[in-house]
């Protein structure tokens, strides 16, 4: 499992390097060296968050939860009054 998993995460980085120099290519011949490198940098941060940056966030928030990490959250105790 653990290394269908890393064959997933290294396909996604090579699918967002390519579509990255793609975009390259095409915004270089169309407006010039210049602007395909800024429009490409821009492009791949925002794959690059939206494919992994998110998820990481998320899991670097939840470990530091106490609960998160196998802890039990602080339950809370309610006293009955006999009627």
């Amino acid at each position: 499992m653990r290394s269908g998993n890393v064959e997933a995460i290294v396909g996604s980085a090579a699918a967002a390097l390519a579509l990255t120099g793609v975009l390259h290519l095409v915004i270089d011949l169309s407006f010039g060296m210049g602007w395909a490198a800024v429009i490409a940098a821009v492009f791949f941060a925002i794959i690059v968050w939206r494919w992994w940056g998110r998820s990481i966030h998320r899991k670097l928030k939840n470990l530091s939860r106490p609960h998160a990490r196998g802890a039990r959250a602080p339950s809370r105790v309610v006293a009955r009054t006999p009627r």
